[in-house]
């Protein structure tokens, strides 16, 4: 799967990129060791980046039929407001599934979700 997001010049990513890269990947519920894999993070790395996208709702851990982690409709649409910035600036045009909330203030939804 190809992410949204592209790497710095020293070739690391930063916390929003590598949260969004996971998100990217649980769009459909996906265990702990195919996000492993998919997003290249040690296994605490991957647990703290859980952690953190738990805590602000943007995921949800599934039990049944398998223990997996999906990406909740809070979480869906803070891809399309991070996607629809990265876009702009990289000149990609984007097209979001929810045009009334990416045409508000997105600075001040993306710090609600971060706190």
């Amino acid at each position: 799967m190809n992410s949204l997001m592209t790497y710095s010049i020293s070739g690391r990513r930063d916390e929003l990129r590598i949260m969004t890269d996971l998100m990217i990947n649980m769009l459909e519920p996906t265990r702990t060791t195919h996000l492993l894999y998919r997003t290249n993070l040690s296994y605490s790395q991957l647990k703290k980046y859980l952690s953190s996208l738990l805590n602000m709702g943007l995921i949800e851990e599934r039990i049944e039929p398998y223990r997996a982690f999906s990406v909740t409709e809070r979480g869906r649409i803070f891809l399309d407001i991070v996607g629809a910035e990265f876009g702009q600036k990289s000149g990609l045009a984007t097209r979001s599934r929810y045009p009334e909330v990416v045409t508000q203030d997105r600075k001040s939804w993306l710090t609600e979700v971060t706190v």
